[in-house]
């Protein structure tokens, strides 16, 4: 009865001694995965801005370029972007202080700085800015159509082309006004353009006028009227002595 207990004892130490020996075996391959993670690299930002000019500047995508957002359509067509003068000029002053060739060397930092130079030129010129926004207005635009295509159920698709109707009627109205607004503005304009012509005129006269006058209004009248008599004299003078004698 001994021998069978101290058996069993000795069978359970061993199951128990290859167990634990499995624990210890298996806790390296846990705990490699954790010795093998090694910590991120810091990502450089004046690298990121790099690579971004010069994949836009091939694309002529001069809003991402200068990190600026994207112009959008209305539902009208017409390009819209709510960006400024001085957003640009924002922009333009914190990435050409980042990726500057004197700061970053290299080809491709050189190149994606002229790349900036040049879309900040575009945008901050109103003719090219012009054209740049109505082709972006036109991709906005058939981006929309194409989100809204997927639009699926006829409820749905009802109710988006209902509001879509009302917002253009909405900016067809508001265009009339403006448009009324402009010519008004413009009428008053030449109107007072005409006045101030008008009057310019009539002090250019004055003033002429004023410039002939001026030798009698200064006296030189009676100076000119004493010279007339004084040579009426002499005349009569001369005409006095060859008059002939009359002889009775």
């Amino acid at each position: 009865m001994g021998d069978r207990s101290g058996h069993l004892l000795e069978r359970a130490f061993n199951k128990m001694h290859g167990f634990v020996g499995n624990v210890q075996s298996e806790q390296p391959l846990q705990q490699q995965p954790e010795q093998q993670q090694q910590p991120h690299a810091a990502v450089d930002p004046a690298t990121v801005a790099i690579k971004r000019m010069l994949d836009c500047w091939k694309v002529k995508d001069y809003f991402k370029l200068m990190g600026l957002p994207d112009p959008v359509a209305d539902e009208l067509g017409r390009p819209q972007w709510a960006c400024t003068a001085g957003d640009v000029s924002r922009a333009y002053r914190k990435l050409s202080v980042l990726v500057h060739p004197d700061k970053i060397p290299g080809e491709e930092a050189r190149e994606a700085f002229e790349a900036l130079n040049e879309a900040h030129r575009i945008l901050k010129d109103p003719g090219r800015l012009e054209e740049v926004l109505r082709d972006a207005g036109v991709r906005a635009r058939k981006q929309r159509e194409q989100e809204e295509s997927r639009v699926v159920g006829s409820e749905q698709r009802a109710a988006l082309v209902a509001a879509k109707n009302a917002s253009a009627k909405r900016l067809r109205k508001e265009e009339g006004a403006s448009f009324d607004q402009t010519i008004r503005a413009q009428l008053l304009r030449r109107q007072e353009e005409a006045k101030r012509k008008a009057h310019a005129q009539a002090n250019a006269r004055t003033a002429a006028s004023g410039v002939a006058e001026q030798p009698r209004k200064d006296g030189d009248s009676s100076d000119e009227e004493g010279q007339g008599a004084a040579r009426a004299a002499r005349m009569a003078a001369l005409h006095k002595r060859r008059k002939p004698t009359i002889m009775h």
